[in-house]
C-alpha cells in the first residue's frame, strides 16, 4: 500500500477507497496474515475493528482504551474487539462485541 506523500491531504472517502483497491488488487494474498505453524504452535481466535469515523467533513480513527482490571495490556489504547467468545461464528461478530 502506497503512502499518503502529503501528510497535510485530507483523509477523503475516495483516498481511502483507492487504497482498499490498491490491497484488494494484490493477487499474492487473500488478506489474511500467513505464517509458518508449526505442530506445537497455538493459533487463537480474535478480531478487531477499526471504526473510521466520518465528523465535521473530516474521517477520523476511534480507539479506545483498555481497562486496568483485564489480564494482559492494561490501559493500552487499542481497537475494538479481542479473542473469539464461546458462541461466536465469525470474525465480524468478534469484532462487534
Amino acid at each position: 500500500m502506497s503512502a499518503n506523500p502529503n501528510p497535510k491531504m485530507r483523509l477523503t472517502e475516495s483516498f481511502i477507497m483507492e487504497r482498499l483497491r490498491e490491497v484488494g488488487a494484490a493477487p499474492s494474498s487473500d488478506g489474511y496474515a500467513e505464517i509458518d505453524a508449526q505442530p506445537d504452535t497455538r493459533l487463537r481466535c480474535a478480531a478487531v475493528l477499526v471504526p473510521l469515523m466520518h465528523y465535521n467533513d473530516e474521517w477520523h480513527l476511534l480507539f479506545t482504551r483498555r481497562t486496568e482490571r483485564v489480564e494482559s495490556h492494561k490501559g493500552q489504547v487499542s481497537f475494538p474487539g479481542g479473542e473469539c467468545e464461546a458462541g461466536e461464528t465469525t470474525p465480524e461478530q468478534t469484532a462487534l462485541r
